[in-house]
């Protein structure tokens, strides 16, 4: 039976403040009910029309961007003109009004005042004022918008079959590069790119807070000094940094990724300290790994990035440097549920689609990836039904 407004509303009603101040899990339900509630409210034609239209107000903040307005508001305590944001960013009042009036109605600035012409930082733009978030948002529209405007006429060509490890990324910008390599031939783009992937995207602990480090890696650990995590395309070491603080002295940590990314540690505003202890390692993951017989390998939204073919070349060095019966494989990733996955996840599945050709995958697409590999699947583990998991896997057995 068909969900009507008052059964989503009676749903919603069933949380208390309490709830959906303290628990994560109650406030993820009570949100997707509430989208759906305003899907079940909405006319069907003028919803699929405001779908439409939808990618417009993420211009107005691209340009907001640009401008630097968040980071402008940020800084004011109290409330300021359009005049007054035009001047600051040598724009004229006319197009920041309307810059700004977008970015209201989708919740990016506050409106305030008689008139209208009242604008101040909410929550929402203090967020924007991070220069990495700001990074994120430019590189997603130059790039993954651009790309996936010729999604549409790159599937007619090919029969509508999923696209290669490119997406739609040589299509858009021309040329051999694909989206990562594009990226890094890019310095500015890069810079956004790397301090992106230090973003924590709302996660609510990291992830050795709840796996059982203790019980599934320092136990049957070869000795103190052996390799105990090597952390593949770690960028710069945000999260092997994060690990060493939680468990110091317990095991050799070694980052490793590409050379422009190795080369950038401590280079930009948001690159977090790394303590001399932690290896640096310039490593390809398409070639053979060079750390032998490590406790763990740790892979953290990599996969999801390539299409299966990908994959299973870079699962297949790791699984020639592992130890059977010793090391784990351990990958950080969305793990998609069969049925009812929510929009941030579809929207990223589709986002992997079109820069690289990768996808978000379920527990069972995860399970046939890694048996292809020569895996096996040892659990899988999550804090939270809608946030990233562990998928921790060994060698399969003869």
């Amino acid at each position: 039976m068909p969900e009507t407004p008052a059964s989503i509303i009676a749903q919603l009603a069933s949380y208390d403040e309490k709830s959906l101040t303290d628990d994560r899990q109650a406030r993820t339900a009570a949100l997707v009910l509430s989208e759906k509630l305003s899907t079940c409210l909405q006319d069907p034609g003028l919803y699929v029309w405001k779908t439409a239209l939808s990618p417009l107000s993420n211009l107005a903040v691209r340009v907001a961007i640009d401008l630097d307005i968040f980071s402008l508001l940020a800084a004011e305590s109290k409330p300021v003109s359009s005049t007054f944001v035009a001047a600051a960013t040598r724009s004229v009042p006319a197009l920041v009004h309307r810059l700004l009036r977008a970015c209201s109605s989708i919740g990016f600035v506050g409106q305030s005042g008689d008139g209208g012409d009242a604008w101040s930082a909410n929550a929402v733009t203090r967020k924007m004022a991070v220069g990495a978030m700001a990074g994120w948002h430019r590189m997603f529209w130059d790039l993954v918008v651009t790309a996936a405007v010729h999604g549409p006429p790159a599937l007619r060509d090919n029969g509508h079959r999923s696209p290669g490890e490119a997406g739609f990324t040589r299509r858009a910008f021309g040329g051999a590069l694909d989206y990562l390599g594009l990226v890094q031939s890019m310095p500015a783009t890069n810079r956004d790119f790397n301090d992106a992937m230090t973003l924590d995207t709302g996660a609510p602990e990291p992830w050795f807070r709840w796996f059982p480090v203790e019980e599934r890696l320092l136990a049957g650990l070869a000795q103190d000094d052996a390799p105990l995590l090597v952390d593949v395309a770690g960028g710069r070491g945000h999260d092997v940094q994060a690990f060493h603080e939680a468990f110091p002295g317990r095991g050799r940590l070694v980052l490793q990724d590409m050379a422009h990314a190795i080369g950038s540690i401590g280079g930009g505003p948001v690159a977090p300290p790394l303590d001399a202890a932690i290896v640096r390692q310039t490593h390809d993951f398409f070639t053979a790994q060079p750390v032998r017989g490590a406790r763990a390998y740790f892979l953290r939204r990599v996969l999801h990035d390539w299409p299966d073919s990908c994959c299973l070349r870079i699962l297949k060095e790791l699984r020639g440097a592992m130890r059977p019966g010793y090391s784990k494989l351990l990958i950080h990733e969305a793990i998609l549920p069969d049925s009812g996955a929510t929009r941030a996840q579809c929207e990223f599945d589709m986002t992997m689609m079109v820069v690289n050709g990768g996808l978000e995958r379920s527990e069972r697409q995860w399970a046939e990836l890694l048996a292809e590999a020569g895996f096996e699947v040892v659990q899988f583990w999550q804090n939270y039904p809608d946030s990233e998991g562990i998928i921790e896997a060994i060698i399969s057995p003869l």
